[in-house]
């Protein structure tokens, strides 16, 4: 594999949303730009995973919703976890359709997330049941091999940059959307430890943190799953002024 230089998250880019973004795992294929691409990616990862980021049991993290009237239901746990699939919006790290859970470390970087306007939020609090690991797109330090860091650091300012929400399936969602596909299913660390998500820079609160774990409504719902609804309340957010 040739070296990773600034200009491969660029090409990659470029190949993914403008020439073929499918059959990555295609075992017919053999020395083609895919595989190629797919190699810098789980490489990429591989190095990622050798220092995972820990949510520890009993923490608090956030995710609000607008609410211009009633929600459907009086389950706030429901009507504020990942959506039904069928309302699941192309995302930085999902495309339309398939539902992963977007949660973040603060109210404040929850709403600055999510407002577009001012307007009534539902916001829930839930607090984390055991451990949870992820792969940290926030510190690199660990990663010894400046080739990694550099395409990661592009990766990551990509990623933060705002892009503006309406209905259209965005190109620039693309490049994450498949970096998150890649290492959704059966990635582990050396110890055996499962990564259920990741932890990136929040693009409206760069200070601190958002999340996306791997669960739609079906897993987040189920028996076992390590998110318990432990508070909800409703306020309104003035958008043209800083909160708390």
């Amino acid at each position: 594999m040739k070296d990773i230089t600034k200009s491969d998250w660029d090409e990659f880019c470029t190949f993914v949303k403008h020439k073929s973004r499918y059959f990555f795992h295609y075992q017919k294929l053999k020395e083609t730009p895919q595989l190629y691409y797919q190699s810098v990616v789980e490489e990429t990862a591989n190095e990622l995973c050798n220092s995972l980021y820990t949510i520890n049991t009993g923490t608090t993290l956030y995710r609000c919703r607008p609410k211009p009237g009633e929600f459907a239901t009086t389950d706030y746990s429901k009507e504020l976890g990942p959506p039904p699939i069928e309302y699941a919006r192309a995302n930085r790290m999902s495309p339309a359709g398939i539902s992963m859970f977007y949660l973040a470390e603060s109210r404040k970087t929850a709403l600055l997330e999510t407002a577009d306007k001012s307007a009534n939020f539902g916001i829930a609090e839930f607090e984390v049941q055991r451990d949870i690991y992820l792969i940290d797109l926030t510190d690199f330090t660990s990663i010894k091999d400046t080739k990694f860091v550099r395409f990661l650091n592009d990766m990551v300012s990509d990623m933060t940059k705002p892009i503006e929400r309406d209905d259209r399936v965005h190109v620039e969602y693309i490049p994450t959307q498949i970096f998150t596909e890649l290492i959704t299913y059966d990635w582990s660390d050396t110890n055996g430890r499962k990564i259920e998500g990741l932890r990136f820079p929040s693009s409206r609160n760069p200070r601190t943190s958002s999340y996306v774990l791997f669960y739609d409504q079906e897993k987040f719902l189920s028996e076992g799953s390590p998110f318990k609804l432990s508070k909800y309340y409703e306020e309104f957010f003035d958008i043209s002024c800083s909160i708390d």
